[in-house]
């Protein structure tokens, strides 16, 4: 289980204050006698809340405010939150939410586990526990409680203990950073499909609700982090829907049919995503994808992924890839199975890979685009695997550059090519390429060629 520093979770706590405060300014009363269409009574601090401290009613307001300037999860009712605790650092203006409190004492930078194994040292950093709301472990559906916890707590980082959590369709995450929150799962926290799952959408979709496609919204609005996304064979895993520069990070995806979708973002398509220590292993289905991408400028390192036929695709451009592992998995696979495996597959234009590497795949990087660089990639094979070997296949002209790229045959000869491209010339080039050229039939590489192949 992960644990945060007393200094970190000082910075911590100063940070979510100073995030969710609100000036009276921005809070609109609705004076008595007027039109009162359109607004709802909410709670309003009078007095600062210190981490820990008894809220008791001469340190709030009931005040009716316009519906549009009330966060989700605001509370109108005096008697759910009198006797309680604040979980954070609250100013005057800020508006009571269920999320914020406690039933219990919370010592600030003081981590504790109660009987039940909860960490309760994430609660007085201001994150919101899950398994204070929500009980994991007993199979059932946790669906609608989850989504309620994220629907109630905006700009919160909501926090998953270790333990198991089925849910039987999407859970989703605010795209609009005005109610942003961001997942947080322990090592061992696992959020499984349902056994009777039948959504076409991801289990997580981050930026699933309340769109906001803008550019000029505040970067890295959310994230989500560590744990275990298993989609039970059955479903898709993570899906960033909406908004920009959202992460994802430390997580491991299984038995998913895609493990990672970043869809279309803002800005003409735009997603920004940072993608990094991500595990995928799929369901191992012919139509399963590692990872797929439909928006642009999105950066992804260190990466494995394995058990799916396609391990890349990406539909768009301006994308970084850097140090992604793809691996074929053969274990009963037919052999047509095997030969429409690809490591890479570009229908995109203008990416850049580096440091990547296709082990088992028919095809190590299929480039259909005429603008992508490879730099320092490799296509290798296993040693039991003798049919079609191909480390880079263009449909059209060669027109990318691949730089010191290798490939490690395995295959007899007739079976081996290091380029092919199916339509002659292109202004593409094969610098400095790593294979043995008496191990290849095609020669197509020898007309894009500058330096001189390489191997050892």
């Amino acid at each position: 289980m992960r644990r945060t520093s007393a200094k970190r979770g000082v910075f911590l706590l100063i940070s979510v204050a100073l995030i969710l405060s609100f000036t009276l300014s921005s809070c609109v009363i609705i004076k008595e006698g007027a039109d009162t269409a359109g607004t709802v009574e909410v709670l309003r601090l009078t007095k600062d809340i210190s981490v820990g401290e008894k809220i008791t009613p001469n340190k709030f307001e009931k005040v009716r405010v316009a519906e549009e300037l009330v966060w989700i999860g605001a509370l109108s009712d005096a008697d759910a939150v009198v006797g309680k605790y604040s979980r954070i650092e609250l100013g005057v203006g800020d508006y009571l939410i269920e999320g914020y409190l406690s039933v219990e004492k919370v010592e600030e930078n003081k981590e504790k586990v109660d009987v039940d194994g909860n960490d309760r040292g994430f609660s007085a950093l201001g994150y919101v526990v899950m398994t204070d709301h929500v009980k994991a472990n007993t199979g059932a559906d946790l669906s609608r409680e989850i989504q309620k916890v994220i629907n109630q707590n905006p700009k919160s980082v909501i926090y998953f203990p270790d333990g198991e959590y089925i849910i039987s369709s999407p859970i989703a995450t605010p795209a609009n950073g005005d109610v942003s929150v961001a997942l947080k799962l322990s090592d061992n926290a696992v959020i499984k499909a349902s056994d009777d799952w039948s959504d076409s959408e991801a289990m997580i979709r981050l930026g699933g609700m309340n769109e906001r496609n803008d550019i000029n919204v505040r970067g890295s609005n959310y994230y989500l982090e560590g744990g275990i996304i298993d989609g039970n064979g059955k479903a898709k895993g993570i899906s960033i829907d909406h908004g920009r520069e959202t992460s994802v990070r430390d997580v491991t995806i299984v038995n998913t049919s895609t493990g990672l979708l970043v869809k279309n973002g803002a800005n003409s398509g735009s997603s920004d995503a940072d993608i990094e220590n991500i595990r995928i292993y799929g369901n191992g289905a012919l139509s399963s994808v590692g990872l797929q991408i439909q928006g642009w400028d999105n950066t992804f390192s260190n990466m494995q992924i394995s058990n799916v036929q396609i391990g890349v695709k990406i539909e768009t451009a301006a994308n970084l890839l850097r140090d992604i592992h793809v691996t074929y998995v053969q274990s009963g696979k037919l052999e047509t199975a095997y030969r429409s495996s690809i490591g890479f597959l570009d229908t995109g234009d203008r990416n850049w890979y580096d440091n990547c590497t296709s082990e088992g795949f028919s095809v190590g990087f299929e480039i259909r685009s005429s603008r992508s660089i490879l730099s320092s990639c490799v296509a290798k094979w296993y040693p039991d695997q003798t049919s079609k070997q191909i480390c880079i296949y263009t449909p059209r002209a060669w027109g990318s550059i691949a730089r010191s790229c290798a490939a490690y045959f395995t295959a007899p000869k007739e079976n081996c090519e290091y380029l092919v491209a199916d339509q002659g010339g292109g202004k593409g080039q094969i610098i400095d390429p790593v294979f043995d050229e008496t191990r290849v039939n095609r020669e197509d590489y020898k007309s894009h060629l500058c330096g001189k192949v390489v191997f050892n």
